[in-house]
């Protein structure tokens, strides 16, 4: 029970961080590149939270869940290695798409994209979903608050 407890105590400081990271970001953001520039930054954030859906593509959710259903330590490192590859190949592709999309729409674009793309690779490296399976989610939110603090 005391590990139940512990665990959705740890994924709602996971939630909550996601959610007050950018607030406290956005705002500094506003004051350092302008109003002006701000819609720039707002479009990119938007289709970097897009990429990191596409790159997630479900695949944390079922790992996480097949992981807990088999125990076996081999066969759980061996999955979350090719699911990190598929991830890092999902996260390159869409990355490119992103950038692609960044040169098209000026020179503003790219210098944002370059850092959003970044965030994605580390994301995409985040092996939360391992975590969630063996059900340590102490090292889970570690692994996810220093990903978030790295791609903000």
């Amino acid at each position: 029970m005391r590990r139940l407890f512990e665990n959705i105590v740890l994924l709602s400081a996971i939630k909550f961080c996601d959610m007050f990271i950018p607030l406290l970001i956005i705002p500094y953001v506003i004051s350092q590149i302008g109003l002006n520039s701000y819609g720039v930054f707002a479009v990119c954030l938007t289709i970097f939270n897009f990429v990191l859906t596409f790159n997630d593509f479900g695949l944390n959710t079922l790992l996480a869940k097949k992981i807990a259903q088999n125990k076996d330590k081999t066969w759980a490192e061996e999955n979350v290695s090719i699911c990190t590859n598929i991830k890092l190949l999902l996260s390159l592709l869409s990355s490119l798409l992103f950038f692609v999309f960044a040169i098209i729409n000026g020179g503003e674009y790219v210098y944002v994209t370059l850092f959003f793309i970044m965030g994605a690779v580390f994301e995409s490296l985040s092996p939360i979903s391992y975590f969630q399976g063996i059900q340590q989610l102490r090292y889970a939110s570690v692994s996810q608050f220093s990903c978030r603090l790295i791609s903000a």
